[in-house]
């Protein structure tokens, strides 16, 4: 192949690639602002609802956190309980939650505090704690959210609105973390808010997606899915619900709400491995999206070094396609954080596209991480990861 039909090929690949990449974000930014703009009518019935927050160690939010359900927004008329568990009696986690339930319900909130031990072979000990927690079966609606998130003005009517429609089994919000402190923190804040892994723009393009740090199931669609217990030996439990739910014909709904993490405080090595499990699940349950990783959600960097070789092998304006994915890949960046409702700020210094970049970055040191091998570390066990995603002992 001569240096003209070499330069066309690398054209006609760079320009494919690059086509693809632009119009799939577009078509992720242009469905997030319609469900931004659509919103969901309230619901008229109130609910019988059960919050749960499972807990497992503590970190200096923890206490704010759980007392932030009297800042968030309630529906008129709902019947709530409230439980804040932890898998161990010992767990650093456990007096935190018995003294903030203690507070609350001196105040006339309806409140448990729960606490271990769990069976020894659940791997996923968050469902195991959801297990538990829901063992009375009373309520019509379950709640889960984690607990390093601050419920502080958090939209309840909203998140529980979609439930109106009788098919709705799920309805779930996009974690954002708005309180970085380290470097790492501020990569981490600016993948969820400000690129195309931005759950608010995933849920445009992945319409049976599901992600698990906050949500609400109806307890049918739950009973349909085999119950918490079930996905006790899952790393990607929320994948795998969402999975079990459109089987049985429910319908998951992404309700067009963030939720605010409060996670700050960790190194890179430790964001890396957070991101390395998330897309291990993607890798182990669900491979034929792998693929997409590369091609949309890291392409910035590779595109913008293409288009300069291109300029500088061929003529030179083809150079100014560099300029052109930049531009793109601040558009995304803007879009995703109107999206998810966060702040610039939060996604630390350097304009718009260094946090970008740093995003996709983070990204691609997790993706490559997750191709290595088959196990993973977490909550300090190591374990085995099976075809379809299933955990074993190593």
């Amino acid at each position: 192949m001569n240096g003209s039909a070499a330069l066309l090929v690398g054209l006609g690949l760079t320009s494919l690639w690059t086509g693809a990449w632009v119009s799939t974000s577009a078509l992720a930014m242009l469905r997030a602002a319609r469900t931004s703009k659509r919103g969901e009518r309230p619901s008229a019935r109130p609910w019988r609802v059960h919050l749960i927050r499972p807990c497992a160690g503590v970190d200096p939010a923890l206490r704010s956190n759980l007392e932030s359900l009297r800042r968030a927004h309630w529906p008129e008329g709902v019947e709530l309980e409230v439980t804040f568990s932890t898998g161990r009696a010992e767990d650093a986690a456990a007096p935190i939650c018995d003294a903030v339930a203690e507070q609350l319900r001196a105040e006339g909130w309806r409140v448990h505090s729960l606490h271990g031990p769990l069976p020894r072979d659940l791997f996923n000990q968050k469902v195991g704690q959801l297990a538990r927690a829901d063992a009375s079966r009373e309520s019509e609606i379950v709640i889960n959210v984690d607990s390093d998130v601050d419920l502080s003005g958090f939209d309840f009517e909203r998140l529980l609105a979609p439930f109106a429609t009788s098919n709705t089994g799920a309805v779930w919000a996009a974690p954002i973390e708005v309180a970085p402190q380290s470097p790492a923190d501020f990569a981490s804040a600016a993948l969820l808010g400000a690129s195309l892994h931005s759950f608010a723009l995933l849920a445009g393009l992945d319409p049976a997606g599901f992600v698990g740090k906050c949500f609400a199931i109806r307890r049918e669609a739950l009973d349909d899915a085999g119950g918490f217990a079930s996905f006790g030996d899952w790393l990607g439990e929320d994948m795998e619900l969402g999975r079990r739910l459109v089987a049985s014909g429910w319908v998951p709904r992404f309700a067009g709400l963030s939720v605010k993490s409060m996670a700050g405080g960790r190194d890179m090595a430790q964001v890396r491995d957070r991101y390395r499990r998330w897309f291990s699940v993607i890798r182990w349950q669900r491979p034929a999206l792998l693929v997409g990783y590369p091609m949309l959600f890291f392409a910035a960097l590779p595109l913008m070094l293409a288009w300069m070789v291109l300029g500088v092998v061929g003529t030179p304006w083809l150079g100014l396609g560099a300029a052109f994915v930049a531009s793109w890949r601040i558009v995304i960046a803007r879009r995703a954080a109107r999206a998810s409702r966060i702040a610039k700020p939060t996604l630390g210094p350097g304009g718009w596209l260094l946090p970008a970049l740093r995003a996709d970055l983070l990204i691609a040191r997790a993706f490559f991480a997750c191709l290595r091998g088959d196990r993973v570390a977490w909550r300090g066990r190591e374990l085995q990861l099976r075809r379809g995603g299933r955990l074993a002992l190593r």
